[in-house]
């Protein structure tokens, strides 16, 4: 049996080379669900994107319980997609709403300030009315999924499914960015421009998910599981609780 070597004791690494295969990785296990024409962005064409969800604000990029591992650093998607696009392109941030931490959490203010949330959703509604593209991040979280518990219900928690609802009226070249770990009800699918499940694609996901929007890299993944419009059509509806 071998033993540690006492002059060479475990230490992350934080490599570029593997940066980048964690990059590529996350990027390739991507699933576009729906494309009406809108992806990859045309991007001579787009001069402001809204960025809107709580995902837009801070991406889930690992699960709970044991698929919980600390990164070497985290990056937001808006400071990914300016980098990207350029200071010619403006990126606008508004979440919406907050995902929340349990079953019977208050949602806040997404932005921290007083509008509420009903002014936190209308804000990025408003944001979503008056940009070129839309990118709608919603999702669950390392509470949502986790180990030892289930969740009990297969929706998107809080208020995300109206924020996806309302932006969709508001602004049909929207993308809709799944970041969850298992499956959710997605009833706007047929509406969305584009739909993507992104998964919790760990450090570099925020780099990942721009490469595919725009194009640098190719969402080669498939379905591991069925992503249903509503919870009847799971063939589990009826048979268990």
């Amino acid at each position: 049996i071998k033993t540690m070597n006492p002059e060479r004791p475990e230490r992350p690494g934080d490599h570029a080379r593997d940066r980048a295969v964690a990059r590529r990785a996350a990027a390739e296990a991507m699933v576009l669900l729906r494309n009406d024409g809108l992806l990859p962005l045309e991007l001579g064409a787009v001069q402001s994107v809204a960025l809107i969800g709580p995902g837009a604000q801070r991406l889930a990029i690992v699960g709970g319980g044991s698929a919980r591992v600390r990164p070497h650093y985290e990056i937001p998607l808006a400071d990914a997609f300016r980098d990207r696009l350029g200071a010619g392109v403006e990126v606008a941030l508004a979440p919406g709403c907050d995902l929340p931490r349990g079953p019977d959490t208050t949602t806040v203010p997404a932005d921290g300030g007083d509008a509420g949330p009903a002014g936190a959703l209308d804000e990025a509604v408003e944001l979503a009315r008056h940009s070129d593209v839309a990118i709608v991040v919603v999702g669950t979280n390392d509470y949502w999924e986790s180990e030892s518990y289930d969740r009990t219900s297969m929706d998107l928690p809080g208020e995300q499914e109206e924020l996806v609802e309302r932006v969709l009226a508001a602004n049909p070249r929207t993308v809709v960015v799944l970041n969850t770990g298992s499956p959710v009800t997605v009833p706007f699918a047929a509406r969305a421009a584009a739909l993507l499940q992104c998964w919790f694609g760990g450090q570099e996901l925020a780099h990942a998910v721009v490469d595919v929007v725009v194009g640098d890299a190719e969402p080669a993944g498939r379905l591991p599981v069925t992503l249903p419009q509503r919870i009847q059509h799971t063939p589990a509806f009826g048979r268990f609780p």
